[in-house]
Parts: structure tokens; C-alpha cells; sequence
């Protein structure tokens, strides 16, 4: 589709180079031979002879000159045409991965819930706890399509550049304890020591409501993959608002931490296999973290657990 398309921007750059040539020859051509006729005397036939193939070489060099210019204009129009439709291609393509990923990622539980549902309706005499069973199992993937649906719905809504955002004087503290509160119970599930630290008050130009998306996306990441040991929170304010979620989990190799805000980017099978997450988590952290003019990085290794560090402006009241 874009190799038709690119041909076609060709062709159109082409003709307009093509036009403009032709129109400035005929104009540099016949300005040329009627100056030339107006200096030849009308009496010397010989010298008329000699105007008259003159003004053929003429003609014929303009031809030649203006053939290798739209030659070489072809070729300049066609690597043009590639870079302008370089863009639109690269984004195209994200946007049908995208789409697949999320096809995919929503076909894996309503599988599950169908292969559960044609197993119970195959048994001769079923049971209330086999009745029980499949129902809790749909429950839960039920539950992690909403999920996701929201978390696509999240993720498109930050993308929308056109489309402002509130953000008032926000006390980035209290947005993580209120993700902290939520993920509470699911820290101590697993026996790991969820703590925040807080050195003074940290306020910031944002969006409540987002900035309580990120900090649970970001803590609830970091419980997820750390088997034993704790998550901690640590905030500071100073001519900028930090904050670090640091845990001692599994850890991420060098070579996934430029992916890891791609949506649907899950790294090694390890990580993987410990989550039933669809990687959309961290990709709505990047874009909120975008939309406060903030800053995001990731130290990781193997073994040593992951250490997320944000960054926001601070807030000024006289700049407000």
C-alpha cells in the first residue's frame, strides 16, 4: 500500500518539477531566439542560416538539460516522497501491532472462559463446587478484560495531545498513599514490607486522579515481580519532586529497558510467567509522566531488583 502510495507522491512532486521546467525553457528559449533574431541583420542569408541552427542547438541542449534535471528530480522526489510517508508508515504499523496485541490479549480469557464453560456442560453429573469453580474462573478473567479495557481506554485518552488535561496544586504524597492503601492487602499476600518514605511536603502541578494511576501502576509493578523482601517508596522535594519506587525483585536485563514502555511489552519469559498482566501498565505511566512535563528512569539488574525513579517540577504558586 505505501509503495503505491510513495509512487504516486512521486509522480505528483514529478509534475510539478515537470511543469515548472517546461514553462521556464519556453520562456528562456523564445526569449533567447527573439533576442537573437532582433541583433541579425535581415539582408545576410548566411547569417540567418547560422541563427536559425544556433537557435536548434539551441532548443536541443535545453532539452537535453532539462532531461537529466527531471531525471535527477525523479529520483530526489522519490526519496522524498519515502520520507514524508516514513512517518505515517511507522505509525500505521504501531497501530496495527497494537491492535493485534489487544485481539490477541482479549481472546487468551474469553478462551479460557469457553474452554471452562464446554468442560462443565461435557460433565455427566456436575457438581455445585464444579458450578462454583467455573464461575470464580470466569469471574477472574472477566475481570481482567475490564481491566484491560480500562487500561486501553486510560492509554488512548493520554495520548491525545489535543485534549488538555486538568492540573491544579497536587500533593504528590497523598496520591501515593492512596495507591499504597489499594495495594496493601496484595503486598502483604505475598509477605513483603511495603513502605514509603516521605521527607517533606512535595506538591506539584498535576492531575490527582493520573498521578494516583501512576503510582499505583508503578508500585503494584514492583509487587508483582518481587517474590520476598519489600517495595519501598521514597519521596523528596527539593527544586524538583522525586519520587523512587525501588524493590528487590527479579530484576530486568539491560537489554528490555528500552522497550519496557511499549504497550503490550512483556521482557523475559521469567517476568512473564510470574504476571498476568498484558504490558500496558508502564506504557500509561510514560504517558502520564509526558503529560506533567516530567522525567522517567529505570535502573535494573538481574537478581537485584528494579529501581524506578520520577521526577516532576516543582510546584511554584507565584508561577502559577
Amino acid at each position: 500500500m505505501f509503495k503505491k502510495a510513495r509512487l504516486k507522491l512521486t509522480a505528483f512532486y514529478l509534475l510539478i518539477i515537470v511543469v515548472i521546467i517546461t514553462a521556464f525553457s519556453l520562456l528562456l528559449f523564445r526569449y533567447t531566439a527573439q533576442h537573437l533574431r532582433d541583433n541579425m541583420e535581415e539582408d545576410s542569408s548566411q547569417r540567418v542560416a547560422v541563427l536559425e541552427r544556433t537557435i536548434g542547438e539551441l532548443g536541443y541542449a535545453i532539452i537535453i538539460a532539462d532531461g537529466i534535471v527531471i531525471a535527477f528530480a525523479g529520483l530526489l522526489s522519490y526519496w522524498l516522497a519515502g520520507r514524508t510517508l516514513e512517518p505515517i508508515g511507522v505509525a500505521l504499523e504501531a497501530q496495527e501491532q497494537f491492535s493485534a496485541n489487544a485481539s490477541h490479549e482479549l481472546r487468551t480469557p474469553l478462551s479460557v472462559v469457553k474452554n471452562d464453560v464446554e468442560v462443565f456442560l461435557k460433565k455427566q453429573q456436575p457438581t455445585m463446587e464444579d458450578a462454583k469453580a467455573v464461575a470464580s474462573r470466569s469471574l477472574e478473567e472477566i475481570d481482567r478484560m475490564s481491566g484491560m479495557v480500562e487500561n486501553l481506554l486510560t492509554l488512548a485518552r493520554s495520548k491525545k495531545t489535543d485534549v488538555p488535561i486538568e492540573l491544579e496544586e497536587t500533593n504528590v504524597a497523598k496520591a501515593i498513599d492512596v495507591a499504597v492503601k489499594k495495594l496493601q492487602r496484595s503486598a502483604e499476600a505475598k509477605h513483603l514490607s511495603l513502605v514509603v518514605k516521605k521527607e517533606n511536603v512535595a506538591l506539584v502541578l498535576g492531575n490527582e486522579r493520573l498521578l494516583e494511576q501512576l503510582f499505583f501502576n508503578l508500585i503494584q509493578n514492583a509487587i508483582t515481580y518481587t517474590k520476598e523482601g519489600s517495595v519501598t517508596v521514597a519521596i523528596t522535594a527539593s527544586k524538583v519532586v522525586t519520587v523512587q519506587v525501588a524493590d528487590t525483585g527479579i530484576g530486568i536485563d539491560q537489554k528490555e529497558l528500552g522497550h519496557i514502555f511499549e504497550p503490550f511489552y512483556k521482557a523475559d519469559a521469567s517476568r512473564t510467567s510470574r504476571s498476568n498482566g498484558v504490558g500496558l501498565g508502564l506504557a500509561i505511566v510514560k504517558e502520564i509522566v509526558d503529560k506533567h512535563k516530567g522525567s522517567i528512569q529505570v535502573e535494573s539488574a538481574p537478581g537485584k531488583g528494579t529501581e524506578v525513579t520520577v521526577t516532576f517540577p516543582l510546584w511554584d504558586e507565584k508561577a502559577s
